[in-house]
């Protein structure tokens, strides 16, 4: 995993990226909290559809937040909404291909 954290006007920003994830096997779960300002972009190898769970509460909760078809080498971004809150974001390839995610926190 790469991150990094730096200030701007608004406050910190946090860029982080998880190692490839393949089909049925769960990324490692990744921080959300503590940022108003949350994007993630995703690339993958061949197309499919990948899950991407959050866990609510902290406690191990996971729920589906969105499952989204990738085309292959085209990036898919998502921004999260404003009020949107989750713990930890993780995510499952449902086919075989390899995924690489990128979130962005401000």
């Amino acid at each position: 995993m790469t991150s990094g954290h730096s200030e701007n006007q608004s406050g910190p920003v946090a860029h982080g990226s998880k190692p490839p994830v393949t089909k049925g096997t769960l990324s490692d779960p990744y921080l959300m909290t503590g940022y108003d300002k949350k994007s993630l972009s995703i690339r993958s190898s061949k197309n499919g559809q990948i899950d991407i769970q959050i866990d609510i509460s902290g406690n191990g909760d996971w729920v589906t937040y969105l499952t989204t078809t990738l085309s292959a080498q085209k990036e898919f971004t998502h921004t999260f909404p404003e009020s949107f809150n989750a713990y930890w974001v993780r995510f499952q390839a449902k086919s075989p291909m390899t995924v690489t995610t990128q979130l962005t926190y401000q």
